[in-house]
């Protein structure tokens, strides 16, 4: 199997591969042709028929993929982001991206103007059925856009207002190095590493940890100021109500049941209290922040990736044969990048886009967590797969069914690891899997409820220290991990490092998606043939709501029901937990 990315065979030989610039001219005489035709010819805008056509013309278009040049150089600074050749080439394509696609801005604008009258007769159109929920989404939006002239000044100010700033904490955290008496380690390892060490080399390198959070803190503080109050005043200028609504919005959620899901999870915090208590009580010691994802024992059974990698294969085979050659596929054409080096960036992700082939990124480190880690983002990769079936309009998909799909494979693996591995490390494994939801369902809310208190607060007062921005997550943290766990000040500097922050309220799409995916788990679980229905989900893509797709296959929303029983499976872990330690 291959272990790192074939970027030369998945995407260009090299950042002077001539084909790079051959389909950046493409897609900008792409845009350009569009803009000459359709800025004269506005039949599109009354007529069915006409309509249909551009649309057919754009979905043709976008499986050439031809935004690969831009997407190759993110992989490139994904590996290194010191890679100073890699960013400037970035930087001048992104411009002229931009600038190209700005040419054809005025099509949805110009669409999504057109009368109430002529909405309801493009929706009740047979020829225009395919692209109904297109259309649905388009009209709905509307509201929110503004003219064709502002939105390319919306465009071309975006990055230099906002992802440039990220871009530059990223990168300078890239280079950090940690030290530590062992030696030194990059900042990305030392945070991977923490929770594997003994208490007191743990103390010793989360203190080193957070010192390299401190001396970046003046500088991230600022950064985050910046790019808050930047989304104040797009939100303001497209009239948002609320500084979550862009993000829940764009993740095609309704508004009510993502407050429900917020409330009924924060009121459930003393579950993930619980859970802290328990697992002091039988270290016997109080836990600091740092000892909160420490295991209680040791495993038998180590993860090296080879190893991982079966038990995925077997896992997911189980559920679907599919799934077992998609996998098998990822591992021998180079699309997985599995191991940390100086210099990569820390984390895993799983990237995909219409007409280009999906990669995935690990920082593996031969663990459970890095096994788990490995399954969630395959679980994204087999979502992003099946999605193909979809036509290019629907290929893509929301980020609360992505971590529904996520979220669901790592529950397969849990099952495969309770039945496989040796009794001495059940209750490891039940400590890991109840530890794992709690993260991912509790912190990711706390994550969601510090940053509705930042961007109020930096909307009331205008702007926010680094000290305060520090004391601000840590309170959030007090609130989710309880009295058994010491939360310092200081430990809130994490806010520096926890790069979903700068992606807007994206972090309550975990919570939901472990929630439904451990009640479409227990379906599975009591009838294998519900499997089926799972594919049929992982195969909708975007062409439905995140609600209805999961409604269609038998998911109540209505009171937060699928939240409450996902809750509900989780206390009664929480339960068994608490009596096998006794």
């Amino acid at each position: 199997m291959k272990t790192k990315w074939d970027l030369e065979k998945l995407y260009y030989k090299s950042l002077t591969d001539p084909q790079i610039e051959k389909d950046v001219k493409e897609f900008e005489s792409m845009q350009e042709s569009f803009a000459k035709k359709y800025t004269k010819d506005k039949t599109f805008l009354s007529d069915p028929k006409s309509l249909k056509k551009v649309l057919d013309y754009t979905e043709e278009e976008a499986k050439k993929g031809l935004i690969k040049p831009l997407f190759y150089l993110l992989l490139v600074r994904d590996l290194d982001a010191a890679n100073t050749e890699a960013l400037a080439l970035e930087a001048k394509l992104s411009e002229r991206y931009t600038k190209a696609g700005n040419k054809t801005l005025f099509f949805d604008v110009e669409l999504g103007a057109v009368s109430k009258e002529q909405q309801e007769i493009f929706l009740k159109s047979s020829e225009l059925a395919h692209y109904k929920y297109f259309l649905e989404q388009l009209f709905e939006n509307a509201q929110f856009t503004l003219s064709e002239k502002e939105e390319k000044i919306m465009s071309l100010k975006s990055a230099g207002s906002s992802s440039k700033w990220a871009d530059m904490v990223s990168t300078i955290q890239s280079k950090k190095m940690v030290s530590y008496s062992d030696g030194d380690l990059p900042l990305p390892e030392a945070i991977e590493k923490i929770s594997t060490l003994p208490k007191e080399k743990r103390r010793e390198l989360w203190k080193n940890i957070i010192s390299t959070f401190k001396g970046m803190g003046e500088m991230s503080a600022h950064e985050m100021n910046a790019i808050v109050s930047n989304h104040k005043i797009n939100a303001e200028l497209r009239g948002y109500k609320t500084p979550e609504e862009p993000t829940v919005r764009g993740n095609e959620n309704k508004q009510e049941v993502i407050d429900g899901l917020a409330e009924t999870v924060t009121k459930a915090f003393s579950l993930s209290h619980r859970f802290y208590a328990a697992k002091a009580k039988y270290m016997g010691e109080t836990l600091m922040y740092e000892d909160k994802n420490i295991d209680i024992g040791k495993f038998s059974t180590e993860f090296p990736f080879e190893k991982s990698a079966a038990l995925v294969k077997k896992s997911f085979g189980e559920i679907n044969p599919l799934y077992a050659d998609i996998f098998q596929d990822f591992l021998d054409k180079g699309k997985i990048d599995v191991y940390p080096n100086k210099g990569k960036g820390g984390g895993a992700f799983c990237a995909h886009h219409t007409g280009l082939p999906t990669v995935i990124m690990l920082n593996h480190i031969d663990n459970l967590r890095s096994l788990e880690t490995l399954a969630h983002e395959m679980g994204h990769a087999i979502h992003s797969e099946r999605s193909k079936t979809q036509s290019p309009m629907y290929e893509g998909y929301s980020a609360a069914v992505a971590e529904t799909a996520s979220t669901f494979f790592e529950e397969v693996i849990r099952d495969t690891l309770a039945k496989e591995l040796p009794k001495k490390d059940q209750l490891l494994l039940l400590h890991n899997s109840i530890q794992g939801d709690i993260s991912t369902i509790f912190r990711q809310i706390t994550a969601y409820n510090f940053e509705k208190d930042l961007h109020k607060t930096v909307r009331k007062e205008g702007f926010v220290s680094e000290k305060d921005m520090s004391k601000m997550l840590s309170k959030h943290l007090r609130a989710q991990l309880g009295d058994a766990v010491t939360v310092s000040d200081h430990d809130g500097y994490f806010y520096v490092y926890w790069s979903h922050l700068r992606n807007f309220f994206y972090v309550y799409t975990y919570a939901y998606g472990q929630l439904v995916s451990k009640a479409l788990f227990a379906r599975y679980k009591k009838d294998p043939s519900y499997a089926e229905k799972i594919d049929i989900f992982l195969t909708r893509g975007g062409s439905a709501s995140a609600e209805e797709i999961f409604e269609e296959i038998g998911l109540s929303f209505k009171d937060g029901a699928v939240f409450k029983e996902g809750l509900d499976a989780l206390e009664k872990d929480i339960e068994l937990f608490e009596k096998t330690i006794k």
